[in-house]
C-alpha cells in the first residue's frame, strides 16, 4: 500500500453513507442528486430497489474532513452517517403522494 511506503502523512478514510445537502452549484454532477431526482421524477415507475441508505449531511461530511485532517491524532477510518437508514421506496413516498394527489 502506498501509505504503508511512506512516512510523510497518514491516511484517514471517511465513509459516510449517502451524501445529501445543499450543492456548490446549480449544474452538480452529484450521483446522489441524480439519485434523489430520480426518485422524485418517478424514473423508477416500475420499481426501485430494496436499498437502505445511511443518511449523511454533506455539511457533516465536510466538517469531518476539515476536523480529522488537521489533528495530528487522527487515523483510521471513520464512517458517517446516522442511526436510521431510509429506502429508496421511503424517499419516494412522499412525491408519489403529492404527484397522486394532482
Amino acid at each position: 500500500m502506498i501509505h504503508d511506503a511512506q512516512g510523510r502523512w497518514g491516511l484517514i478514510v471517511i465513509n459516510p453513507g449517502l451524501v445529501i445537502g445543499p450543492s456548490l452549484s446549480p449544474q452538480s454532477a452529484s450521483g446522489s442528486l441524480h439519485m434523489l431526482e430520480g426518485l422524485y421524477r418517478a424514473e423508477n415507475k416500475t420499481g426501485v430497489p430494496e436499498f437502505h441508505y445511511p443518511i449523511a449531511d454533506v455539511r457533516d461530511v465536510a466538517e469531518a474532513h476539515i476536523r480529522d485532517g488537521s489533528s495530528k491524532s487522527a487515523n483510521g477510518r471513520y464512517s458517517i452517517a446516522s442511526d436510521t437508514s431510509v429506502s429508496q421506496l421511503d424517499m419516494a413516498s412522499p412525491t408519489r403522494r403529492v404527484q397522486h394527489a394532482m
